[in-house]
């Protein structure tokens, strides 16, 4: 049985894979089909064609980061010969193993451009999508063959996510150009999608904990399964699936759309081939030097009516061995999991009548350069929205430069990508006349011993270009003028100036403009001094002599400086010294005191004394009750003098620890500061600082030098 299994789901996985994106390269070629508004509706406008007809476009791609399989085993095709440790390898590098698979059909679908600035556009597409997320390595390695390294070891299985989704969609494209000018154009675009479901389901695992004893039995397991799927899918479970209908899937309906938009930037201007038609793009050249695109997909989701047998369990079989979770050959589902039910190994628990699978939103960035004429650059990044803990498939994650060559009837790409599953691809795409294909990864899957993923794409459609516009020329009877070389309305036989526009009152030659200004002289007030059309010839005045010239002097009239626009350097207090060398530009001072108030000496003496004052506990930064008054007398200063600030100064004596006598240095001046900002004082005017016994002003080897020491000085300035 494992030898049949572990095949079919390795190449179910690598049906074709290497991008989260369909038609890997072949997206934003500018002979896009109709199909270019499932990954950006603003591509729409602005088209090279009247009409395009898709007739179908398919998309395969899957891929998984669990296994390696050799390329040679490929090509075997009898996946029941298939031994693991030959022909496939577990990957065991302590990453979480995911694996994806994608099916895109695009049907009969139609875009018209309605004119050179709207479009429309009708999709018809089918898709499958399969995810499973967040498979822990360690049990990983023990499913199948139990790998000995992990017996004995708690391993978890958190989030573990596995989700299938099948549906169709119908959408509706509007896309417009925005904005153009001669060397800009930005479009924008939107898709409505009417949404049939076929199917979806989801097994989760969360919590789930195993701790193996050997390759037979479980020392631990325990966890919650999840197994949601929609009635659509009963049908597979019964006796005799070959009864399915369409009506039995068409069950469920939903909504989407798809937002995006387009900048092309136009160095050499529009480029078309037809005057008439200046918005529409050149059949045969690409206006733009760059384009930069961005677009959200699929933005919704269908809900399903939950299966009567979906069920949610509690799984216990700590203790118990495989044997214990063998189906016997003639036992059904439904009593395989009563029975485990009866033993105490499973416990169900309840769950909705109905859930919601979330569309595969994505959001997809693109930058084209075009190097040389009809050779490209492309940048592109596919980002997945569905995050982890919903119910939903989506793209994985992925960025790909891809070269590429493209004309109206042939071209080339050749992607280079790398995705989350940590998956590097080239591969290489065609299209000719009405036809394309490609692959994301077959040329990096031929060079490759080991594969991981393939992808290959396939579509036909026809193209119906714009027509051109084709004006008859009236047909004038040819006559024969008399010779005027520059085109001025005066015969050659008569023009001075026969090769240079004139007029008739130089005879033929322009007015003269002997100062080279631009203005001639008869209109030049100065016509010996270069000027400027505004002042009739002349220069621009400089009224004042400073060498700025009015219209950029704000003081035209009085000589000033550049930087301050023509005028002089200010003062803002009046007191005769400038602002830029004016220490205190905003108090009137003396220049003796850079532009500061002289602080008068009876001040200086007045915060001196009251600093003598200032008396603290032993050995403690709290302020003694008779130290208040002479703060008082100071806070007295500082409110008469607003704008002085003043340094707080603590030192102590050399008694005890130096570290120490800092610290209480700093807490007493601390403390001053303090006393001042609850009397009201601003407590940015105020700075404290401690200086311990570095700044002696006294002898430490006499009490009286010490208790001189112990001090709080106040310094005032501006």
């Amino acid at each position: 049985m494992k030898k049949i299994v572990y095949p079919f789901i390795l190449c179910m996985g690598l049906l074709s894979f290497a991008n989260a994106q369909n038609f890997t390269g072949y997206q934003y070629n500018n002979y896009q089909t109709v199909g270019g508004a499932v990954f950006n509706p603003a591509n729409i406008a602005n088209s090279r064609y009247k009409f395009d007809i898709n007739l179908f476009s398919v998309n395969a791609a899957g891929g998984t980061n669990a296994y390696n399989i050799k390329r040679s085993s490929l090509f075997k095709m009898n996946f029941s010969d298939w031994v693991e440790g030959k022909d496939f390898y577990k990957v065991n590098n302590g990453n979480n193993k995911n694996t994806f698979t994608n099916f895109d059909l695009i049907g009969p679908s139609v875009m018209w451009s309605i004119d050179q600035k709207n479009s429309v556009a009708i999709t018809t597409r089918v898709r499958g999508l399969a995810n499973e997320r967040n498979l822990d390595n360690s049990v990983f390695q023990l499913v199948g063959n139990s790998n000995p390294d992990f017996f004995n070891t708690p391993l978890a299985l958190n989030n573990f996510r596995s989700n299938v989704h099948g549906f169709a969609d119908v959408g509706v494209s509007y896309g417009r150009v925005l904005f153009q000018d001669e060397h800009h154009l930005i479009k924008g675009g939107i898709t409505a999608k009417y949404v049939i479901g076929f199917a979806g389901g989801s097994a989760t695992a969360n919590n789930f904990s195993v701790n193996m004893r050997d390759e037979n039995s479980f020392n631990n397991l325990h966890g919650d399964i999840n197994l949601y799927y929609s009635k659509g899918l009963d049908q597979l479970s019964s006796s005799n699936n070959s009864d399915i209908t369409w009506s039995d899937l068409n069950k469920s309906h939903g909504v989407g759309f798809d937002l995006g938009g387009v900048y092309e930037w136009r160095p050499d201007g529009n480029i078309t081939d037809d005057p008439e038609e200046a918005a529409w793009l050149s059949k045969t050249k690409s206006n733009y030097k760059l384009r930069a695109s961005l677009a959200v997909t699929d933005i919704g989701s269908v809900k399903y009516a939950l299966s009567g047998n979906a069920k949610s369990y509690r799984l216990d079989g700590s203790g118990l061995t495989k044997d214990d979770f063998n189906m016997y050959d003639d036992e059904t589902l439904d009593e395989y999991l009563k029975r485990l039910q009866i033993k105490g190994i499973l416990t169900e628990q309840g769950l909705p009548s109905s859930y919601k699978v979330k569309l595969p939103a994505a959001l997809h960035a693109n930058l084209d350069w075009q190097a040389v004429e009809n050779f490209f650059i492309n940048a592109n990044a596919d980002i997945n929205l569905v995050g982890n803990k919903v119910f939903g498939a989506g793209y994985i994650s992925s960025v790909a430069i891809t070269p590429r060559y493209e004309t109206r009837w042939l071209g080339a790409s050749m992607p280079f990508s790398y995705n989350t599953y940590n998956n590097f691809n080239w591969g290489i795409g065609f299209n000719v006349g009405v036809f394309y294909i490609g692959s994301g990864s077959i040329l990096s899957n031929l060079v490759k011993q080991n594969v991981r993923g393939a992808d290959a794409y396939a579509g036909v459609h026809i193209p119906i270009y714009r027509p051109k516009n084709k004006v008859k020329e009236p047909v004038i009877e040819a006559t024969l003028p008399p010779k005027d070389t520059d085109g001025d309305g005066i015969p050659d036989s008569t023009d001075k100036c026969p090769d240079v526009k004139g007029v008739a009152k130089y005879h033929g030659c322009p007015v003269p403009d002997t100062d080279g200004d631009g203005v001639n002289d008869e209109e030049d007030k100065c016509p010996q001094v270069k000027g400027v059309a505004k002042y009739q010839g002349c220069p621009v005045p400089d009224t004042d002599g400073d060498g700025i010239n009015d219209e950029e002097d704000r003081c035209p009239a009085v000589k000033g400086v550049a930087r301050y626009q023509g005028c002089p350097v200010p003062d803002t207090d009046g007191d005769g010294i400038n602002d830029e060398e004016d220490k205190c530009p905003k108090v009137a001072g003396i220049a003796a005191n850079a532009g500061c108030p002289e602080i008068k000496d009876e001040v200086v003496k007045k915060i001196d004394q009251s600093a003598r004052k200032v008396l603290f506990a032993t050995a403690s930064d709290k302020l003694l009750q008779s130290s208040f008054a002479a703060l008082d007398d100071v806070v007295k200063v500082l409110q008469d003098n607003a704008d002085v600030q003043m340094d707080i100064e603590g030192h102590t004596d050399n008694t005890g620890n130096a570290v120490l006598n800092k610290a209480l240095s700093e807490k007493r001046a601390a403390s001053v500061k303090k006393y001042f900002v609850s009397k009201g004082i601003d407590e940015s005017r105020l700075h404290a600082a401690g200086y311990g016994d570095t700044k002696p002003v006294d002898s430490n080897k006499t009490a009286a030098g010490r208790a001189k020491n112990r001090r709080v000085e106040m310094k005032l300035y501006y």
